[in-house]
């Protein structure tokens, strides 16, 4: 536990409240129970009391990520990072590259393609590192506190990772003392917003805006050359060469308004959704139509709890993760997309709080059944129709 602001060191820590959240995890369905804190100095929310290193590790290995190695969506996202990055700063020939929390090292690979020397890190047991070995690409998979390095980079990378760590200021200056003298920082969180479900999950600690980020990067020893934004994640950051630290911007208000906001919303937003789901799904069974649901995984878990699916047209749960296919979920056994062309479902609902995916989602289900044989759903679809109403 970090009883004082993680960026200003401020002891004073507001607690807003409290956020439950029921989660898919490889032990099983468990609930986990988020106090949310502010820091009434800077404005910086986090889970107070915060998790331990160990804590933090351990809920991270029991969580269900996806398996989006040859995903479009995460590679052209790869390549937008890359062409976002290099129109920015200049990097020098190849350059050290270090990719904090790579996953399946897409990122990685672009960089690799322009001739940089590329390493990653990595902890999920799961992802395959021999396709990225097999390019010269170096992945380490220990914890990055745990590791010793011998040598610095040009380019460190963040991509969703700021917002899963305990003491976000102890790590950033672990980054820094890595990073070379003339090198960038690239930092890339979600951010706190009307709806923040992608923001409230149990595997996240901290709960970012664009300017609470960019007061722990500075207040780390970091000057920014590209500045966070609410439509742009990405931001970039070099070393500050003065001793001087710019003074904190004090968000509390502005961030407390917004959080707030989202906890006093949010079960009556959920509500919204869930009716016009059910709504949904109850007009295609009064049609004799089939539905399925793609997802298996905590939203899921959240919106499906509380329909009414016990109708003999509804064929269960589809999903592309293979760590999920075969597995029991509220149920039903966790089908593939294979199985999609046996079943043949009228309509299938995407429930998922990841927007980056529904576009590659809803293309796999299109080509797993008949062309205008089925109607695909998103949950985005349902709030836009609720928000209209």
């Amino acid at each position: 536990m970090h009883p004082a602001c993680s960026i200003c060191g401020s002891p004073d820590i507001e607690d807003l409240g409290t956020i439950q959240r029921r989660s898919v995890t490889k032990r099983g369905i468990m609930t986990f129970t988020m106090p949310v804190g502010i820091c009434s100095n800077c404005g910086f929310s986090f889970l107070h009391p915060t998790p331990t290193d160990e804590e933090f590790i351990r809920i991270h290995q029991n969580v269900y990520y996806p398996n989006w190695g040859d995903n479009r969506s995460v590679i052209e996202h790869a390549r937008k990072v890359f062409e976002k990055v290099t129109q920015a700063i200049t990097l020098p020939e190849q350059c050290a590259v270090l990719d904090i929390g790579c996953g399946e090292g897409n990122l990685l690979e672009v960089f690799r393609e322009h001739g940089a020397d590329c390493t990653g890190v990595e902890i999920r047991e799961e992802i395959d590192i021999r396709r990225l070995e097999a390019q010269g690409i170096t992945i380490l998979r220990q914890p990055f506190q745990d590791i010793r390095f011998t040598r610095t980079f040009d380019l460190i990378i963040m991509d969703n990772v700021m917002e899963h760590v305990p003491d976000p200021s102890a790590f950033l200056a672990g980054v820094r003392s890595i990073l070379a003298p003339q090198g960038h920082l690239v930092v890339l969180v979600p951010y706190v917003s009307p709806t923040s479900d992608e923001v409230f999950i149990p595997e996240h600690v901290n709960f970012f805006t664009p300017a609470t980020l960019r007061n722990l990067c500075e207040a780390g020893g970091f000057e920014t050359v590209e500045p966070p934004h609410e439509i742009k994640a990405l931001s970039i950051y070099r070393p500050n060469a003065t001793a001087a630290k710019r003074e904190l911007s004090n968000q509390y208000p502005a961030v407390k308004d917004l959080i707030s906001d989202y906890m006093m919303r949010k079960d009556a937003r959920d509500a919204l959704i869930r009716n016009g789901v059910q709504q949904k799904i109850d007009a295609f069974f009064a049609q004799g139509k089939s539905v399925m649901f793609y997802g298996a995984g905590s939203y899921a878990l959240y919106m499906m709890e509380h329909l009414n699916l016990s109708h003999e047209r509804f064929l269960g749960f589809v999903e592309s993760n293979p760590l999920k296919v075969g597995k029991p979920f509220l149920d039903h056994t966790v089908r593939g997309l294979d199985d999609l062309v046996r079943l043949q479902p009228d309509a299938v609902f995407i429930c998922t709080e990841n927007s980056h995916f529904i576009n590659e989602i809803t293309e796999l289900l299109r080509k797993a059944m008949p062309e205008g044989q089925h109607t695909v759903i998103t949950m985005h679809d349902i709030r836009a129709e609720a928000a209209a109403s």
